[in-house]
């Protein structure tokens, strides 16, 4: 496994020649002045390593410049397909709707249980509402923004590859005409288990209504969930911060498996411990 931080910051002179001396040389946006009609560097994007010689040098300067830095793993072949579980995130396209007023979440939940100051609780009873059909391209999977614990896929990718092991499908709607959308099907994912979490992962109580919710999990393995033999599950913890709340989505190895065979794309997996 490979640990990548994700960079971004604002940028001047003294950037530039301060991670030039690190031996990285940042590729900064270019903006036009305003005052003399140059151009200017603004702002600046990249990923690193912490594998990649440099890091060390690099580490220093994203903490003395206040870097914003998302750090993710990236898992290798090998470590994915010997995980018995892994965890899915899928390519964010679009939001629920209606989404101007946050509409959406009374279209297609029961908030009888729903806490507005962390997010949980809210339980499912009506279909997803899009503007549109997705504009997949050459991908077969999707998330909506907002919604982090289900999953969006092409009914031939359902038809295909989650079908077999018994994962059910759900209609998504059009929002304004209420048909079911042809292009996108959410896969219908019941079934939850108890992750078997380090007491070291950091977490949460909400003052309000006194349930935990767990920090995403970043570096390393993910926790894997207690004996099942569910081909697809959602775990009982809650992880997000701030006023959002999502279960982690989870499938088993063959069905992480029976996904790469068929090459769907618009998936990212992290690998269960073992």
């Amino acid at each position: 496994m490979r640990i990548i931080h994700h960079v971004s910051l604002n940028v001047g002179p003294q950037h530039l020649r301060g991670f030039r001396h690190a031996g990285f040389d940042l590729t900064p946006h270019i903006t036009p002045s305003q005052s003399t009609g140059g151009l200017i560097p603004d702002s600046a994007t990249f990923n690193i390593s912490e594998d990649d010689p440099r890091w060390t040098g690099v580490q220093i300067l994203v903490n003395k410049f206040r870097a914003l830095d998302m750090v993710h793993t990236e898992f290798s072949d090998a470590e994915l397909a010997q995980a018995p579980y892994v965890w899915i995130a899928a390519w964010h396209h679009g939001y629920p709707e209606p989404s101007g007023d946050n509409g959406y979440l009374q279209a297609t939940f029961d908030l009888t249980d729903y806490c507005e100051s962390c997010g949980i609780g809210k339980r499912q009873i009506a279909p997803f509402r899009m503007k549109a059909e997705p504009k997949w391209g050459t991908r077969s999977a999707m998330q909506l923004i907002w919604i982090f614990d289900e999953v969006f896929v092409r009914p031939t990718a359902w038809e295909a590859t989650f079908r077999q092991f018994g994962i059910d499908r759900r209609p998504v709607l059009h929002h304004r005409t209420q048909r079911e959308l042809e292009s996108v099907v959410q896969l219908d994912i019941a079934a939850l288990a108890e992750l078997r979490m380090e007491d070291n992962l950091p977490y949460v109580v909400c003052r309000r209504c006194d349930r935990r919710k767990h920090a995403h999990v970043t570096r390393g393995f993910v926790p894997a969930p207690v004996p099942t033999d569910a081909p697809a599950l959602k775990s009982c913890q809650y992880f997000g911060d701030g006023c959002a709340a999502n279960r982690a989505v989870l499938i088993s190895n063959a069905a992480y498996r029976a996904i790469t065979a068929a090459k769907l794309r618009g998936m990212e997996f992290d690998a269960c411990a073992g």
